[in-house]
């Protein structure tokens, strides 16, 4: 959906009375030539609040983070204060397409471009340009994302900004990841920390790119080198206080335990995860914990505990308008209850028609979501499901149908069978 521009541009309450007071003392008058400078002090101060917020609440709540940062956009043109405008209007952006809310995205991603330029320092704009490419990234749009990302390096390059470029190519590690190029994304991690060890810089971006590698690595079936990078990460992360980096590598910690056989140890992770993903109300990387406590659930748990965990799953992506992530679920579910046995699913109470109508239904409406996305090893995916389940019911000409476009897929790809994973 599109949320109409004049929703964006009302004047949002919370967000005004959260910052009253800052805002009073900036707009205090006085007589002395001091106060002047104490006012500019004042709404720098605040200016400086309101955008740290909205960018704290751009993984938690776009609305919020939208009126956070629509608050400092109006207060920074007031002031004529470039920088923060400009830094407002980046977080504006990522909210607003969050929120889908497309044609204002469109209208505002211009000016909000044209306001970095001004500034005459090519690192602020590589790093807008790549939050661009981010929040595209995350909403599925990686063709998008793949161009935002190339403007952000030639940006960095041409300004000889070392972080940005190395955080660009991590971004990039990643979206060849979703992509199901395993090799390109370790070699995009790998430039990234050579590019972060060559400035000597020891610190959250360095964090990132070691938690990305150790992923990749997961995927390239490389467990224990994952397991080492990932335990780097959390080393590196330390005092740092940041709990959700360090949620993120105890998350995909856990997978890759699952994924060697250590399902007791694996889970463990995954809960030490979720929970702290819950007490931050970060709801997507919930779902995230949640999808793989599901792939858990399915070697250690009974039946009816590992469906009603997919389902949970399918209706937190689904609420968070994230149809491609509620995808892999549909599939994930689809493929578990394919391979369902008799036996199995009497002990849910399911009886085999039951089964079939439902795993039927899970692959199709995963099938039908993986055709609006470019994510071709995830369509082959459920492809495979689909057929199978098309098989049992009788229903060979379509199965055969899947089969062969399955297979075709693979081919032009040259991808085996994926693991199911997904990234947050």
């Amino acid at each position: 959906m599109d949320i109409g521009g004049a929703y964006f541009r009302a004047v949002y309450h919370r967000s005004t009375l959260i910052f009253s007071c800052l805002l009073l003392a900036a707009c205090s008058s006085s007589d002395q030539p001091e106060a002047n400078g104490r006012k500019g002090n004042n709404v720098q101060r605040a200016l400086d609040t309101l955008i740290a917020h909205a960018k704290a609440q751009e993984r938690v709540n776009s609305k919020t983070s939208f009126e956070l940062a629509d608050s400092a956009w109006r207060m920074a043109n007031g002031a004529n204060d470039l920088l923060h405008q400009s830094e407002a209007g980046s977080v504006l952006l990522y909210a607003a397409f969050q929120l889908d809310s497309i044609t204002f995205f469109n209208e505002m991603e211009p000016v909000v471009f044209d306001l970095f330029e001004q500034r005459g320092n090519g690192a602020p704009l590589a790093r807008h340009l790549r939050r661009m490419g981010d929040t595209h990234y995350r909403k599925g749009k990686g063709t998008e994302a793949k161009a935002y990302y190339a403007r952000s390096l030639e940006s960095a390059f041409r300004a000889r900004a070392g972080s940005e470029l190395a955080e660009t190519y991590s971004s990039i590690g990643s979206l060849e990841l979703e992509n199901g190029s395993v090799e390109g994304a370790i070699t995009f991690q790998r430039r990234s920390l050579a590019v972060l060890d060559s400035i000597g810089m020891d610190s959250l971006p360095r964090i990132r790119a070691l938690s990305n590698l150790a992923q990749a690595l997961a995927w390239a079936e490389e467990p224990d080198s994952a397991i080492f990078y990932h335990n780097a990460a959390i080393a590196a992360i330390g005092n740092k206080d940041n709990k959700d980096l360090l949620a993120w590598n105890v998350m995909n910690l856990g997978t890759v335990l699952i994924e060697q056989g250590n399902y007791e140890a694996g889970q463990v992770q995954l809960q030490r995860a979720h929970d702290e993903y819950a007490r931050s109300n970060m709801q997507y990387e919930v779902a995230a914990c949640l999808y793989y406590l599901a792939y858990c659930h399915q070697h250690v748990s009974l039946p009816k505990q590992v469906i009603h965990t997919y389902q949970r799953v399918i209706t937190m992506f689904d609420s968070l308008a994230m149809p491609h992530r509620s995808m892999a679920a549909h599939s994930a579910l689809g493929r578990f209850l394919v391979d369902l046995d008799s036996a199995r699913c009497a002990n849910t109470g399911l009886d085999i028609v039951e089964r079939n109508r439902l795993a039927m239904t899970h692959c199709r409406t995963g099938l039908a979501k993986a055709r609006t996305f470019n994510y071709p090893y995830q369509l082959a995916d459920i492809l495979d499901a689909t057929c199978d389940m098309e098989r049992i019911n009788g229903e060979l000409d379509s199965s055969i149908a899947h089969a062969k476009e399955a297979i075709l897929i693979r081919e032009g790809l040259r991808l085996g069978r994926q693991s199911g994973r997904i990234l947050c």
